[in-house]
């Protein structure tokens, strides 16, 4: 029989347009590892209704992604499953924020979280479950639907103009790189944008402009062109920064890069190839939530990976 794992997300993005971005990021994972998957929609959140679902569905355990709220109610299901926070964004809100769930949860798993950090908040280490961003074949692999046929671009960007991005856009356009720029309402016209592009930037500044961070985008644009980015945490345990994918420091120098690709195809190809293989093999959310799911349950066997993705993927 399969364990049961709900997940408490949203199921749409703030326009109501598309799936959320928790969805693109997990869906599908853990049915393939081999768990029957239930999803509680989170803005339609009431604890007794969950209560309920929870102890009447023998559900093993609960995923919660965590927003805005602290949900201290969540202690009343633990009498009935294990109940985790999966927290991304640690780097700049665990101190007035993340380190609050401690009591009301079995355990944390987290992309940014330092485990010292949360054993000095009375966590047992063994309830602590590091994660790292990673692809999800499910979502991020093709273009779903049509979406609309956009021109070719030689270097797209994708996502809000926050922090510094607008005066980045800018520099580029200075030395006579314009960025093709759409803010998207569906994850499918992203997609489109990328697989329409022989470059995609990425800007990995974070809104306050203080300090560089991961962002989702490094894990889902070498699937359809070449990431060109700044410098992110732990890149090169991501990529092969000099073979993978364009790491620049200076936008001049982003631009001689691209246009060396651009005139050299064998190159670029080895470049696109290389970021690719990288994402599918390495950095895939099957592994990730593979190494979570043996950490929390006891029972998991692991699978083989390169056989999922080529049952479920087509990626041989």
């Amino acid at each position: 029989m399969k364990k049961k794992v709900l997940w408490i997300m949203n199921e749409y993005n703030s326009t109501k347009t598309d799936m959320s971005a928790a969805l693109v990021w997990w869906y599908g994972i853990l049915e393939n590892l081999g768990y029957e998957v239930y999803y509680y929609e989170y803005e339609k959140y009431d604890i007794e209704d969950l209560t309920e679902l929870v102890r009447d569905h023998q559900i093993n355990f609960t995923i919660v992604a965590a927003y805005a709220d602290i949900h201290t109610e969540l202690i009343r299901l633990k009498p009935y499953t294990k109940v985790y926070v999966l927290q991304s964004d640690d780097r700049w809100r665990y101190a007035n924020f993340s380190k609050f769930w401690i009591p009301f949860i079995d355990g944390v798993i987290t992309f940014e979280g330092e485990l010292n950090n949360y054993v000095s908040d009375r966590l047992k280490p063994e309830n602590f479950h590091k994660m790292r961003w990673a692809f999800n074949p499910n979502t991020m692999a093709k273009v779903e639907k049509e979406s609309g046929l956009i021109e070719t671009q030689f270097l797209s960007h994708t996502g809000g103009l926050h922090g510094n991005r607008r005066e980045m856009i800018g520099k580029f356009e200075h030395f006579g790189q314009p960025i093709f720029y759409k803010y998207t309402n569906t994850y499918e016209e992203t997609k489109k944008i990328w697989s329409q592009s022989k470059f995609s930037v990425c800007f990995t500044q974070n809104s306050l402009n203080s300090g560089r961070e991961m962002k989702g985008r490094l894990v889902e644009i070498p699937n359809w062109c070449v990431l060109v980015t700044e410098p992110f945490p732990d890149m090169q345990d991501y990529y092969d920064i000099e073979n993978d994918i364009v790491v620049y420091t200076d936008v001049k120098e982003a631009i001689e890069r691209m246009k060396f690709l651009d005139n050299n195809p064998e190159e670029y190809k080895r470049i696109f190839e290389n970021g690719r293989k990288k994402l599918w093999e390495k950095n895939n959310a099957y592994i990730e939530w593979q190494k979570i799911m043996q950490e929390i349950d006891k029972d998991y066997k692991p699978i083989d990976i390169k056989k999922l993705l080529k049952e479920k993927h087509n990626y041989d």
